[in-house]
């Protein structure tokens, strides 16, 4: 059975429609918590280095890595120092983020299409920290550790520091208050907007993890099954972000996977499984002309994917990035 069969098979017309706003809420969320990953050089002014070491005794200390001949290992521990926090961090590798029938489509300066199958590396870690219960890690190996540390207090973003500090160096920054703010849940199509008191919350990463095992009154009659359900993800990069990053779309896919490794991670707890079916990224142009107005520019996006997207690939929910 196909992960688009799961996910849909067995399921109450009702509960999908009350789960979606909790789906476009949390990764909202997610979205601003995580927006470092897609603007690096926002924290500049306040950020500690460190050097990773994986705990490994067939390995160097300083070997990252998690590939090995036919993939990536699926259990990887490291260990680092930062902020005055001496952390190791345990990962496994999510075998389940990215759908076998993942495609990313972009598009040739003539207009035309130009589609690639598959994900170029299945380097994507979920976890925690040791000995801290409510902590989160989020770390994509594909080319040193980018992701989200949390340990239950505060959230920290690490990336691969691409300065002078020399080789294995990390830049570790912790986030801001200002990540988790003006963050509205539901949109237009759900009419849920600021329904639920815990979808308001700002706070770390694993309070956002909290807020959504603890909405039980309102969305548990919704969400009754016992069964792991699977929710594929379409995602847009717009030409703006193309831009952002050198039109570089190997970058902005394996940044937009981690991200939706994230919301996954979230989603686990209602038993819920994030899949990441398709990337589109507008690379000659945004496709049709961009509103001013928030709501507007969600319409036109919402008859774009009616019209291209979902029958190209199927999917249960799709997100413009922008």
């Amino acid at each position: 059975m196909s992960m688009s069969e799961r996910s849909r098979g067995g399921e109450e017309e009702d509960e999908a429609k009350v789960a979606r706003p909790l789906l476009v809420c949390v990764f909202g969320l997610l979205l601003n918590c995580a927006y470092f990953m897609f603007v690096e050089g926002t924290y500049e002014d306040n950020y500690h280095i460190t050097y990773p070491e994986r705990i490994d005794s067939r390995r160097e200390k300083r070997d990252l890595s998690t590939s090995e001949k036919g993939g990536h290992v699926d259990d990887v521990t490291y260990r680092l120092t930062a902020f005055d926090k001496d952390w190791t961090l345990d990962v496994k590798r999510n075998k389940e983020l990215i759908s076998p029938s993942f495609a990313m489509r972009t598009f040739a300066n003539d207009g035309s299409e130009v589609i690639q199958e598959g994900a170029s590396d299945d380097c994507h870690y979920q976890g925690s920290i040791r000995g801290l219960k409510d902590s989160s890690v989020i770390l994509n190996t594909c080319s040193g550790l980018r992701g989200i540390l949390d340990d239950g207090k505060d959230t920290f973003y690490i990336t691969p520091d691409a300065g002078k500090e020399g080789d294995g160096a990390h830049r570790v920054f912790q986030a801001k208050e200002d990540d988790f703010k003006h963050v509205k849940c539901g949109n237009k199509e759900t009419h849920q907007a600021d329904s639920h008191p815990a979808q308001k919350k700002s706070g770390t990463f694993s309070r956002i993890r909290r807020s959504i095992s603890n909405t039980d009154e309102f969305y548990k009659p919704y969400l009754k099954t016992e069964e792991t359900r699977y929710n594929e993800l379409l995602l847009v990069a717009d030409f703006r972000m193309y831009k952002k990053h050198n039109n570089d779309t190997n970058v902005i896919r394996d940044r937009v996977i981690t991200l939706v490794n994230a919301v996954d991670a979230i989603y686990q707890r209602i038993n819920i499984r994030i899949v990441m079916k398709a990337l589109e990224i507008w690379t000659n142009g945004d496709p049709y002309e961009r509103a001013s107005t928030g709501g507007a520019d969600l319409g036109r996006f919402n008859k774009y994917r009616r019209v291209h997207l979902l029958e190209k690939f199927p999917h249960d929910n799709a997100h413009l990035l922008r």
